[in-house]
């Protein structure tokens, strides 16, 4: 914060090359690191000493600004920082060092703890995030040097609030959530509040997790196939409201499921339809639960209503139609054969945010399952996709990213190497799909292999339809 009396806050963004949400603003910070335990902290109260230390550490890295004092207790001096900055970053100098340079420690007093906030259920590995405020020491002033970051700005938080929801200012789900406690009070005022946004005194709340305007993410434990784990449902809209993938088979999930819709629609929005990407019982977990709560209409395209028997699909999704949601938002319907016949992809008009299915994964690749999968048609889809103009891509299965055409781009690279792969390992003699698995897909964990073998088939009809393979009657493959 640039002090107590003002609500501006100080936001990085983040480089395209960045690991962890590219082209995205967040606070400054990062994860802890062994060495921060030989560092000393002042009154640290209410979190552990490394806590502070990361916190210190990070934000000297990242912005040049250090909340720290010397051990005769006056401040550090700031014209020392630039060059002991340059060091660290160069890694001349470890933290520990810098701080012995100055003879200061790490001020626990100018860091409050805040709440800690845990990534959701995207992986399997989730990361424990501990948020403290801080006041812009005298003297200093944040800068940041280009790398994993690109720039930084110091804003008020209803302006990045206000920002956001027009699609402006692209935020993470925490940042969000604390600006919006922030927003139009004093950061003194907000302080008790700001305390509470933690997981602890959450847990009983239903998530609600945005990386752009108008969609809410609901990531739940299903019924999928490893590596990934949870199955991703999304709410759409504002006045009127899409349900899209109702996944979860969980009980205490679902009953979280049913408490976000409910508390949507308290806020003015009404349930439009439930909307299935694909048939896939990972995608349904929760579908007849939302129906008894919510009755509404289920929209799916034409393919895959014929393959829900007990599920009735009042409409039929048709490629390139607009389903309107009232006050400008609207969602265009792309149909994406190829994972399965009658798969389909949103689009938000206004914010464009796509919404994708198993189309794609930010956790593995996607299984092409012949006969209903079917890799020419996934790869035209993937093409299909790259020509629309998306700033987030949302997947099925794990964390939304805003490199959509990156990501996108790199699965189509990836069936490109696959198919080689396949082709090396094909010549003039018959082999069987068994024997070609090891060999293709020799990168891969055996535990894997029953699943691969499926992209496998999917490859090898693909490299037949192209006239480069042939197969027998016993199902054998060789290069033709």
């Amino acid at each position: 914060m640039k002090s107590w009396e003002a609500d501006e806050v100080y936001l990085v963004f983040r480089a395209p090359t960045h690991r962890a949400f590219p082209w995205t603003y967040v606070f400054p910070g990062g994860r802890i690191d062994p060495s921060d335990r030989e560092v000393e902290v002042l009154d640290p109260e209410g979190a552990c000493p490394h806590d502070y230390v990361a916190a210190a550490r990070e934000l000297f890295e990242e912005v040049g600004v250090l909340p720290a004092v010397r051990r005769c207790g006056g401040p550090v001096d700031p014209g020392e920082l630039p060059a002991l900055r340059r060091a660290l970053l160069a890694g001349e100098l470890s933290f520990s060092r810098v701080m012995s340079a100055l003879g200061a420690v790490v001020d626990g007093r100018t860091l409050l703890p805040l709440g800690v906030k845990t990534t959701p259920r995207f992986f399997d590995v989730r990361f424990r995030n501990r948020f403290f405020l801080a006041v812009l020491p005298e003297g200093q002033e944040p800068a940041v040097v280009p790398g994993e970051l690109e720039s930084g700005l110091w804003i008020r938080a209803d302006e990045a609030v206000r920002r956001f929801e027009a699609g402006d200012l692209p935020l993470v789900p925490p940042v969000l959530g604390l600006l919006e406690i922030l927003a139009g009070h004093r950061p003194d005022q907000s302080l008790e509040r700001l305390r509470q946004y933690d997981d602890e005194k959450l847990r009983d709340l239903p998530l609600i997790a945005r990386f752009s305007p108008e969609v809410y993410i609901f990531p739940a434990s299903a019924r999928t196939l490893p590596p990934a784990w949870s199955t991703n449902t999304y709410v759409v809209g504002r006045d009127r409201l899409l349900v899209v993938d109702p996944a979860t088979s969980d009980q205490h999930e679902g009953d979280q499921l049913l408490a976000l819709i409910s508390s949507l629609s308290a806020r003015g929005g009404s349930l439009e339809a439930i909307v299935l990407t694909h048939h896939h019982p990972d995608h349904l977990g929760a579908l007849h639960r939302v129906l008894e709560r919510f009755p509404a209409p289920v929209w799916a395209h034409r393919l895959t209503a014929e393959r829900l028997a007990d599920v009735e699909v009042s409409r039929f999704l048709e490629d390139g139609e607009t389903i309107d949601l009232g006050d400008g938002g609207a969602v265009r319907v792309i149909h994406t054969p190829g994972h399965a016949p009658g798969h389909v992809c949103l689009l938000q008009q206004k914010f464009g945010g796509l919404i994708v299915g198993d189309m794609v994964s930010t956790t593995s690749t996607i299984i092409i399952d012949p006969p209903e999968g079917d890799l020419v048609q996934y790869l035209a889809s993937l093409a299909k996709l790259m020509a629309l103009d998306a700033r987030v891509l949302y997947p099925g299965h794990g964390i939304p990213t805003r490199t959509v055409r990156q990501t996108l781009q790199w699965y189509l690279d990836h069936r490109a190497r696959r198919e080689q792969q396949v082709l090396d390992g094909l010549d003039r003699t018959w082999k069987a799909l068994d024997a070609l698995v090891p060999e293709v897909y020799s990168d891969e964990p055996v535990s894997s292999h029953r699943y691969a073998a499926r992209n496998l088939l999917a490859t090898l009809l693909k490299l037949q339809q192209d006239g480069r393979a042939e197969r027998d009657e016993g199902g054998r493959w060789r290069r033709r």
